[in-house]
């Protein structure tokens, strides 16, 4: 995801997570061929090729932390 983020920005990485929503959720695919996701998608289908690089894994981790740090802020209106 982190590649597709790069060069195609919060768009390209909807467009990406849908399809692979789609996948997963309506088909019912436990499994499935990143290039052709990214193909459907009209996204370049070289990000396969971070799908497996472990160098895509920090940042990938860290984005994600943020993310969900920055819902809990945000969304938070439970006093703890």
């Amino acid at each position: 995801m982190e590649s597709v983020r790069i060069t195609d920005g919060s768009e390209g990485v909807f467009k990406l997570y849908w399809e692979a929503g789609a996948r997963v959720h309506h088909d019912k695919a436990e499994v499935f061929d990143p290039v052709e996701a990214l193909g459907a998608v009209g996204l370049d289908t070289s990000h396969a090729d971070a799908f497996n690089d472990e160098s895509w894994d920090a940042s990938s981790s860290k984005d994600v932390t943020n993310r969900v740090a920055t819902a809990g802020r945000a969304g938070s209106s439970h006093p703890r």
